[in-house]
């Protein structure tokens, strides 16, 4: 389903119609290429032509004057509006899809591959990052039941597995945390206990993943779960929340 998703270009061409307005509505750096409507269809897109400097060129952002520390934080705020405030994610957000431009924002290729969640899924996915960070085991446990679809009926085994993680996490500085990393170890705790997450979830985390490598890429010291954190509380009191 989803390759054939991403083969269509008027379902990409709706994506981008989709999230230009609202970043234009947010005020952040974010540019959305237009897309000519009248040159396009479900084989031909048609777009305005981004001009700027690959994400992760570091070298060329600084020749450029541009401060590589800032452009993660803009990235990393970019992805997690989308899937906090606005319900609609860019799930593909590697280098040659992200470009920077000569003002510093940030402008976004390829929405081909994309995932939407609701509102259900918005504050279940917060409750989850909450828990887990906050050492609320009982929390977690209740917030990845809340957002199965099926499987996984033995609560005490899962509960047992997850608790190595909170017991592990729970002690360590939230600036030695890998978000990829503790999402991962989440993932595979939920597959073992045969859990069956909606699919736009399991194309989100696998996002989050990415976007945090990405950032690291630009600043070494960046941390994902701040930036993370303060998306998801303004998704808990936003529009839909």
């Amino acid at each position: 389903t989803t390759l054939r998703r991403e083969c269509d270009y008027l379902v990409e061409a709706s994506v981008a119609d989709r999230l230009a307005p609202l970043f234009e509505a947010s005020g952040q750096p974010v540019h959305i290429p237009a897309i000519h409507h009248d040159l396009s269809s479900s084989g031909v897109l048609t777009m305005d032509r981004v001009r700027g400097i690959r994400l992760d060129d570091v070298e060329a952002l600084l020749a450029a004057g541009i401060d590589p520390p800032l452009v993660a934080e803009r990235f990393a705020d970019a992805f997690m509006s989308m899937v906090f405030t606005f319900g609609l994610f860019h799930g593909d957000p590697h280098p040659g899809n992200v470009f920077v431009q000569d003002d510093g924002s940030i402008a976004l290729i390829d929405f081909g591959k994309h995932g939407e969640i609701d509102a259900h899924l918005r504050r279940g996915l917060g409750h989850v990052l909450a828990a887990l960070l906050g050492g609320d085991l009982d929390g977690l446990v209740d917030a990845l039941e809340d957002l199965r679809v099926a499987g996984g009926q033995d609560r005490a085994g899962l509960r047992a597995d997850l608790a190595v993680l909170v017991d592990r996490y729970a002690a360590m500085p939230l600036g030695d945390l890998a978000i990829g990393q503790v999402l991962g170890e989440v993932l595979r705790v939920v597959r073992h206990h045969r859990l069956r997450l909606p699919p736009d979830l399991m194309l989100l985390l696998a996002t989050v993943v990415m976007c945090e490598g990405v950032a690291c890429t630009l600043d070494p010291d960046f941390e994902l779960q701040p930036v993370l954190l303060r998306w998801a509380a303004a998704g808990f009191s936003g529009p839909g929340a």
